[in-house]
């Protein structure tokens, strides 16, 4: 009887997850109240409470399901060969995620707006810039055995500028309402 239980719990979370995600996206992480979510999720203040304390709680899982598929994504396209040619089409997948998947736009939107406010927002770019450095420096290291990159560049350095080259690129080209793969191009 556990698993119908369990797989009943699954789906109310989801559920709140997808409202959440649904509301943060049009009005908006501060002007989204609990008790939207909870309508839009058409569930109880104590089905909502079991699985999240807090509005906060809620984004900080929209975020960590928007990391697990990204790390997921970056690590199946930078492990494969050829290396220069897949880092060059990692920083378009990236981009692509943040702009054509409401999850990973959204959580983009929450990293930003909590990392003004709260420990927790910085604290999820500290976890993707581990890992993204990690992947990144990964793939130009193998592109520098391969024999596409010279021998002398430093791998770290390299995967830091990518990393906030497509950062610095997101940010600029939606302050400015700038075509971001044009700019990424």
């Amino acid at each position: 009887m556990t698993e119908p239980r369990q797989a009943r719990a699954e789906v109310t979370r989801r559920r709140i997850l997808d409202a959440a995600v649904d509301l943060f996206a049009g009005a908006g992480y501060g002007e989204t109240g609990l008790a939207e979510i909870v309508k839009q999720a058409e569930v109880t203040k104590g089905a909502f409470y079991y699985h999240f304390a807090t509005k906060e709680a809620v984004a900080a899982a929209i975020i960590e399901a928007a990391e697990s598929e990204f790390t997921d994504t970056m690590l199946g396209i930078l492990s494969a060969p050829p290396a220069v040619e897949n880092l060059i089409r990692s920083t378009f997948v990236a981009v692509a995620l943040h702009e054509r998947d409401r999850l990973n736009r959204v959580a983009d939107q929450l990293r930003q707006s909590l990392a003004q406010v709260s420990e927790a927002g910085a604290a999820t770019y500290r976890r993707r810039q581990d890992v993204v450095y990690d992947v990144l420096a990964g793939a130009v290291s193998r592109g520098i055995a391969e024999g596409d990159l010279r021998g002398d560049i430093d791998a770290d350095k390299v995967a830091r500028t990518l990393w906030s080259f497509t950062i610095g690129n997101r940010i600029l080209s939606v302050a400015l309402d700038q075509d971001i793969f044009a700019g990424l191009a």
